[in-house]
């Protein structure tokens, strides 16, 4: 799955099991335990991905929470260390020594964002971590991360369950996998492979991304003068699969630049431009790939059902993969409601509608797949029929206002009737007395 030289070289400990390499890019030491080995069960993984360049925030929002460290700068100048909190509600609680987490005050305020954005100012970031370790409130099957100039040193630790070390790595890793940051020049033309095939330039994870002009297509940086062209600035993801479960998370290390922490509770699974670092448990669901590109998308008639020209598929695997469904994400003015099996879709104005479909994930194969398409409207639709009478039903005085038109209808008819007969009895008299 991972391309030659796109896999870490050391300091994975998956279950309490070390898979232990040496590299002469590693720099900080590596801590043996004695413990037995762990067997992956049936389904249960961990996997590790970097985030597309210029990246900054996890992607993640079911199940999930996010600490982006904007909410100490009370009092405090641009500039300016302040202590990391003890607790975050709903969130984690922190553990250090007094002095050892600090929290860096900027004047921006961003977030985090999954989407790629090149000079994106700073906001509040955690500056300094000798040893913090953030207990979460829930175990979480997922932890992301923000990891700015990431220094010789700085470590992070995953803990399970039971306080057992699931998996480490540093600095040095990352490194070994976006390629040695010695040869970061302006002609540099590496690339690091994404899940979807692509490719993204390894320079690009150097340097601040609040520190390049242009745009994300093409971003201008003059790696020949700027500042820090060995410490890679990359979003790491950490996926978790099956009955494991993260309790804590550990950074270690001078000069340990941190922000937008996120966690869910929910296993959730990476984006197709993320580039794949390490399996470091078991096999990682691999993604599916979902088509679905109906044409009758701009509706002008007026059946107030419309079935899509085609239905969904999952074109890769070519067999085995997961049920689809159909579920509206946005019924707008329209009212739209969607059969969740059929994908039939039944709106009730004018409008646009977006119905997902996806492919549900197949546990320790395929992670889920899912695509939207917008369906737009544009004439009103016909009443809804009373099926059982035959009727429009739209007022409840219908069949009454019916049957008074049928009951006129036979007055006339009679009427006409009587007009007939009593002319023909005219006719007769006239005939008799003549």
């Amino acid at each position: 799955m991972y391309g030659a030289g796109q896999g870490f070289s050391a300091k994975f400990l998956p279950m309490k099991t070390l898979k232990k390499s040496f590299s002469v890019l590693a720099v900080s030491a590596v801590t043996l335990l004695s413990s037995p080995v762990a067997q992956a069960a049936p389904g249960d993984s961990i996997a590790l991905y970097f985030s597309a360049p210029f990246v900054n925030g996890s992607h993640i929002v079911e199940g999930a929470v996010t600490e982006n460290f904007n909410g100490y700068a009370a009092g405090a100048q641009v500039g300016a260390e302040v202590a990391c909190p003890t607790t975050i509600p709903g969130f984690a609680t922190l553990t250090f020594a007094p002095g050892s987490c600090l929290i860096g005050i900027q004047a921006g305020t961003n977030a985090g964002s999954q989407e790629q954005a090149v000079a994106t100012p700073l906001s509040s970031f955690v500056t300094r971590t000798l040893n913090t370790t953030f207990t979460f409130t829930n175990p979480v099957k997922y932890v992301g991360f923000w990891w700015m100039m990431g220094s010789a040193g700085n470590t992070v630790e995953f803990l399970g369950a039971g306080d057992e070390l699931v998996a480490t790595f540093d600095s040095a890793d990352v490194i070994d996998v976006l390629g040695a940051n010695s040869l970061v020049s302006n002609t540099d033309t590496r690339t690091i492979t994404t899940l979807e095939g692509g490719t993204h330039l390894r320079k690009h994870f150097y340097r601040s991304p609040a520190n390049y002009t242009g745009t994300v297509a093409a971003p201008v940086m003059d790696y020949s003068v700027s500042p820090w062209a060995n410490e890679p600035w990359v979003y790491l993801n950490l996926f978790v699969s099956g009955s494991i479960e993260i309790t804590k998370v550990r950074f270690k290390g001078s000069n340990f630049e941190m922000d937008n922490l996120t966690v869910s509770t929910t296993e959730s699974l990476p984006k197709g431009n993320f580039a794949p670092a390490l399996n470091i448990l078991g096999t990682p669901p691999a993604l599916q790939t979902l088509d679905w590109n109906p044409t009758n998308t701009e509706v002008t008639e007026t059946n107030p059902e419309h079935t899509p020209s085609a239905a969904a598929v999952v074109t890769s695997p070519a067999s085995g993969g997961g049920a689809i469904t159909y579920a509206v994400l946005d019924a707008g003015d329209s009212g739209c409601t969607v059969d969740a099996q059929t994908g039939v879709i039944t709106y009730t104005g004018i409008g646009s509608c977006v119905v997902r479909a996806k492919a549900a994930a197949v546990p320790g194969q395929y992670y889920e797949a899912t695509k939207d398409v917008t369906f737009n409207f544009t004439s009103a639709p016909d009443e809804p029929v009373d099926e059982e009478n035959g009727n429009e039903s739209e007022t409840g005085g219908s069949l009454a206002d019916t049957g008074s038109e049928v009951s006129m209808s036979s007055l006339y008819a009679a009427l006409a009737l009587l007009l007939i007969g009593l002319a023909l009895v005219r006719v007769a008299t006239r005939k008799a007395r003549s």
